[in-house]
């Protein structure tokens, strides 16, 4: 799912944190016409780089927990 994962999307470095682009979809159609399985995994996947990219900030910050 991760392959498939980076196939669909961008993930790049930024200062604020990681920055997910959206690119194309894994199946012909729009998102509506997509496998829920599959999109409900990329949600996932999107939210955890998004929190590993939140702790990786905050490890950074002077001063952080």
């Amino acid at each position: 799912m991760l392959d498939l994962f980076y196939l669909c999307y961008a993930v790049s470095p930024s200062p604020g944190g990681a920055v997910i682009i959206p690119g194309p979809l894994p199946a012909p159609g729009g998102v509506l016409g997509q496998d829920n399985a599959t999109m409900e995994a990329f949600r996932v996947i999107t939210s955890e780089l998004l929190s590993l990219s939140a702790e990786q900030t905050k490890k950074k910050k002077p001063g952080a927990k």
